[in-house]
C-alpha cells in the first residue's frame, strides 16, 4: 500500500511532519526575503521604473525621472504633438497618473485627509511643464496653447516611406 498516497505515514500518523516542514521553509523564505529587501522593496520598485528620484534632494521623493517622461512623451503621444491637457488626460487614463487639479477631480476621494490643496495640485502641474520644456518637449505658442512633443514621431513617419 502506498502511504503517501493517502496523507499517512508508514506508523499511520498524518502528514504533520511535512507540513510543518512545508511551513518552516516557507517562513525561512519570507525571512530572507525581509532581510534582503526589507521595507525597501517599493523605494527600489519606485526607482527602477522611474516613478522616484533623488533629484534636487538627498532622500527619495515621487518623482518622475527624465527617462520615464520621455518614454511616456514617446508612447502617449500618436503624431507629432499633442495638446499639454490631451497629454494630461492621456497619462490619467491609460495609467491613472495625476498631476494636475483637473485629473485629480476625476478620482472621486472622499477623505479630506487625503486631498492634497489645490494650489500643491497647480504647482505639481507647473513642475511637469517646466520638465518638459527642458527636455525640449513642450513647444508653447503664441496664442498660449502648450503642444507635447514627439520627437520620434518623424523618424517613424520617415521608416515608413521607405
Amino acid at each position: 500500500m502506498n502511504y503517501c498516497r493517502l496523507g499517512m505515514s508508514e506508523e499511520g500518523d498524518d502528514l504533520t511532519k511535512e507540513e510543518g516542514l512545508l511551513e518552516k521553509k516557507l517562513q525561512d523564505i519570507l525571512d530572507s526575503h525581509k532581510k534582503h529587501w526589507g521595507s525597501n522593496l517599493h523605494r527600489f520598485l519606485a526607482k527602477d521604473c522611474g516613478l522616484a528620484s533623488t533629484l534636487c534632494t538627498r532622500a527619495y521623493r515621487y518623482a518622475p525621472s527624465d527617462s520615464l517622461i520621455e518614454t511616456l512623451t514617446a508612447v502617449l503621444i500618436p503624431k507629432k504633438r499633442l495638446l499639454f491637457q490631451c497629454f494630461l488626460d492621456s497619462l490619467f487614463t491609460r495609467y491613472h497618473i495625476v498631476f494636475g487639479e483637473v485629473e485629480f477631480a476625476n478620482i472621486k476621494i472622499k477623505s479630506r485627509r487625503l486631498c492634497p490643496d489645490n494650489d500643491d495640485l497647480k504647482a505639481n502641474r507647473m513642475r511637469l511643464q517646466n520638465r518638459l520644456q527642458s527636455l525640449g518637449r513642450l513647444e508653447t505658442l503664441s496664442d498660449g496653447f502648450e503642444f507635447v512633443l514627439n520627437p520620434y514621431h518623424s523618424m517613424y513617419e520617415n521608416e515608413q516611406k521607405k
